[in-house]
């Protein structure tokens, strides 16, 4: 059991994460996205982003940055079916969202820049 005075501190891993979904699909409204969360799908994407003139989105969120080699392999595999991008989405700083797009082979990124979204 955890300590109540631990708990109190500050939030779970796993809270924050959670919290996080929707500050992503915020931040794609902000650059003119049409975006929505696919909470309680337990699917493998945590959402999924369409804008004119570009592929459609389908995206992960993690904190960390971190995203486990079968679950990457998954979200390209799921992204391709439907003909779209899949896209890591993390804050490697404080405040700072990062888009970085999973390469097909499921070994590497291809970091996005915010022009490219807001285009």
């Amino acid at each position: 059991m955890k300590d109540p005075a631990r708990v109190k501190m500050g939030k779970s891993n796993r809270r924050r994460g959670r919290d996080f979904e929707p500050r992503v699909t915020a931040w794609w409204h902000a650059h003119g996205w049409i975006a929505g969360n696919t909470r309680g799908s337990h699917g493998i994407e945590d959402g999924y982003a369409m804008k004119a003139g570009h592929d459609p989105v389908l995206w992960q969120a993690k904190l960390s940055g971190y995203l486990a080699p079968k679950e990457r392999l998954d979200l390209i595999a799921r992204a391709e079916k439907a003909g779209a991008v899949p896209l890591l989405i993390d804050r490697p700083a404080r405040g700072r969202i990062r888009a970085r797009r999973l390469l097909m082979n499921g070994e590497g990124y291809d970091e996005w820049t915010t022009a490219e979204i807001a285009r």
